[in-house]
């Protein structure tokens, strides 16, 4: 098992996600993320937030798989989840959780699967897509957008 620092909302409570040291292309991984204060104290109590203790957002860092799962608490600040990545490369984890009397925290983890992640890339333009379970919609303001201008995106699910 290996652990991956977080990027966190608020410098006094710390996510690290625990994984395997061997993560294989389409086989189930089972992900630990621990919540802790700067000082490594586990933090106990957590808020429901949006019906779950905690989200766990898993984005390709090529965009090409986004999953939404929501970790079971185990108690004394461990959270896990089983998932499965279906290619090898670096993925970005968002974890999303409220502990009590505390702003909700989102915390940045990342992790990769080994393996050859060179791919021909096939471009969908298409605004709306289905990843995984979830339908998105891409809504802009105008019908163009030009690099370097900033633009107001709505996504819809």
């Amino acid at each position: 098992m290996h652990d991956a620092s977080d990027t966190k909302t608020n410098a006094a409570i710390q996510a690290k996600l625990t994984v395997p040291e061997t993560v294989a292309v389409n086989a189930p991984v089972l992900l630990e993320i621990n919540v802790q204060d700067a000082t490594g104290k586990p933090i106990n109590k957590f808020d429901v937030s949006h019906e779950q203790l905690m989200h766990l957002i898993v984005v390709s860092d090529d965009l090409r798989f986004f999953g939404h799962l929501h970790p079971r608490y185990e108690g004394n600040r461990r959270f896990t989840v089983k998932a499965q990545l279906p290619r090898s490369g670096e993925y970005t984890r968002f974890s999303d959780y409220k502990p009590t009397g505390q702003p909700t925290q989102v915390s940045t983890l990342k992790t990769q699967v080994p393996g050859d992640s060179a791919s021909s890339l096939v471009v969908n333009f298409k605004r709306s897509q289905t990843f995984t379970n979830t339908k998105v919609n891409l809504e802009l303001p105008t019908e163009t957008v030009k690099a370097g201008e900033e633009v107001a995106v709505t996504l819809q699910s």
